[in-house]
C-alpha cells in the first residue's frame, strides 16, 4: 500500500493516492497504530476534497476515534455519513454509525451511543455485513460497560458467526476472547482446551499476544504469580512501543493487573492513576479502588472517591466504585456501622453486574477493610477465601 501511494503520487493521481492511503490506514487501524493512520490519511483526504469518497473519510474518522481524538472523529463521522448516503454505500454507512456510536459513548453520551450501535447491528444483520457486525458486537459491550452476562452473549454470537464463516483467524480471535471471559468464572478446563487447540507460533503478532496474555493470566491465578509475571512483562515489552491510545491503555491495564496479582499495590495504584484512561468501564477506578483499599491509604481513598463521584459515566459499575470507596474510607475513619452499610450495598451491586471472580475480589477487599474482628468482615472474608480455594484460584 505504501508503494502504491508513492506510485500514484508520481502519476499525480489524487484519487489513487487516497484509495491506497485508505487501504493502508485500515491496516494500521486494525493493528493498533491509529496514531500513524490519521497522520497519513488526513492530508490525503484534504488534498482530494470532495473526490476522496466516503470510505476514506470513514476510515479517517475511525483513526481519530481509536487514537482518542473524539471531537475530530465525530466531525469526520458526520461528513462520512452524508457522503455514504449520497453514494448509497451501505457498508461504509454502517461502519460509520459504529464509529460515531463509540465516539458518543466516549463523550459520555451513552444513550445516543446505544441507539446508534443497535441500529448499526440491525443493519449489519439485515445486509449480512459480517465485518461490521463483528465491530458492533465488540463495541456494544465496551461503550455500555454492560453487565458480564450481556457481554458473554455478544461473544457467543461472534463465536457462532466465526464458525459459520469458517475464517480461521477470526475464529481463533473469538475463541481467545471467550477464554478471556472464562477466566472470570474459573473455568480452567475449558480455557486449557482452547489454548491446547491453538498453535501460537502460527498466529499474527496481535493474536499471538492475545493467546499468551490469556495463558499467562490463567497460570497467574492458580500458580505462584512471580514465575509468570516475568514472562508476561517480557511479552508486553515485545509488543509495546508506539501505538494508538487504545493499544497503550490496554497494555497499561495489563500492568495494573500484574501489580495487583503480585501484591505490589503501590505500583498498581500509580499505574491506574497515571496511565489508564477514563473509558466507560473505568478500569482506572477499578484498580485504584482495589489497591487503595488494600493499602488502607486514606489519602488515596479520598482521591479515588473524588474521581468516582466526578465520573460522568453512569450505571451499576459506576455506583459500585463510589460505594466501595465510601465503605473503605468509613472503615479507615473508624465508622464501622457506615462502613458495613456501604460494603453491603457494594456487594449487592457486585452480584448484579460482576462475574464471580471479580465479585470475589470485592468480597476480599471488604474483609480486609473491616477486619476479622468485625462480624460482617469475618463473614465476607471467609466467603472470598472459600470461593477462591474451591475454584483453585490460589493466587
Amino acid at each position: 500500500a505504501s508503494e502504491a501511494i508513492a506510485a500514484f503520487a508520481v502519476a499525480d493521481d489524487v484519487v489513487g493516492r487516497v484509495r491506497a492511503g485508505t487501504t493502508l490506514a485500515r491496516i494500521l487501524n486494525d493493528s493498533g497504530r491509529a496514531n500513524e493512520s490519521w497522520e497519513l490519511l488526513e492530508p490525503l483526504v484534504a488534498q482530494a476534497g470532495e473526490v476522496a469518497g466516503s470510505e476514506a473519510v470513514a476510515q479517517l474518522a475511525r483513526s481519530f476515534m481509536l487514537d482518542g481524538h473524539t471531537d475530530q472523529a465525530l466531525e469526520w463521522c458526520d461528513l462520512a455519513l452524508s457522503q455514504a448516503e449520497q453514494e448509497d454505500n451501505i457498508p461504509v454507512f454502517v461502519d460509520t454509525i459504529i464509529t460515531k456510536g463509540v465516539g458518543l459513548g466516549l463523550s459520555h453520551r451513552t444513550r445516543e451511543a446505544v441507539i446508534l450501535l443497535e441500529a448499526g447491528l440491525e443493519m449489519a444483520r439485515e445486509h449480512q455485513l459480517m465485518a461490521q457486525k463483528r465491530r458492533v458486537l465488540q463495541n456494544l459491550g465496551y461503550v455500555t460497560a454492560s453487565d458480564v452476562p450481556a457481554r458473554r452473549d455478544l461473544v457467543q454470537e461472534k463465536l457462532e458467526d466465526a464458525r459459520r464463516l469458517g475464517d480461521p483467524r477470526y475464529l481463533t480471535e473469538v475463541r481467545l476472547e471467550w477464554a478471556s471471559n472464562l477466566l472470570f468464572s474459573f473455568d480452567w478446563e475449558e480455557i486449557d482446551r482452547i489454548l491446547d487447540d491453538i498453535e501460537p507460533t502460527t498466529l499474527p503478532a496481535q493474536v499471538e499476544y492475545q493467546y499468551w496474555d490469556v495463558a499467562y493470566l490463567r497460570r497467574m491465578w492458580t500458580d505462584d504469580p512471580s514465575e509468570w509475571l516475568a514472562a508476561r512483562v517480557a511479552l508486553r515489552q515485545r509488543v509495546s512501543g508506539s501505538g494508538d491510545s487504545q493499544t497503550l491503555a490496554s497494555l497499561a491495564q495489563d500492568s495494573a493487573e500484574d501489580m495487583l496479582l503480585s501484591k505490589r499495590f503501590d505500583e498498581g495504584y500509580e499505574i491506574a492513576k497515571a496511565e489508564l484512561p477514563a473509558v466507560p468501564l473505568r478500569l482506572d477506578l477499578w484498580y485504584r479502588m482495589l489497591t487503595a483499599v488494600m493499602l488502607s491509604d486514606r489519602e488515596r481513598l479520598v482521591d479515588s472517591l473524588q474521581v468516582a463521584e466526578a465520573n460522568p459515566f453512569r450505571g451499576r459499575l459506576a455506583e459500585l466504585y463510589k460505594h466501595a470507596c465510601r465503605a473503605a474510607l468509613a472503615a479507615v475513619d473508624g465508622d464501622v456501622v457506615q462502613a458495613e452499610s456501604e460494603w453491603r450495598r457494594t456487594h449487592e451491586l457486585a452480584a448484579e453486574c460482576l462475574p464471580i471472580a471479580l465479585e470475589g475480589y470485592v468480597w476480599a477487599i471488604a474483609g480486609h477493610s473491616l477486619g476479622s474482628s468485625h462480624p460482617y468482615g469475618l463473614e465476607i472474608g471467609r466467603r472470598a477465601h472459600a470461593l477462591f480455594s474451591d475454584r483453585g484460584a490460589t493466587t
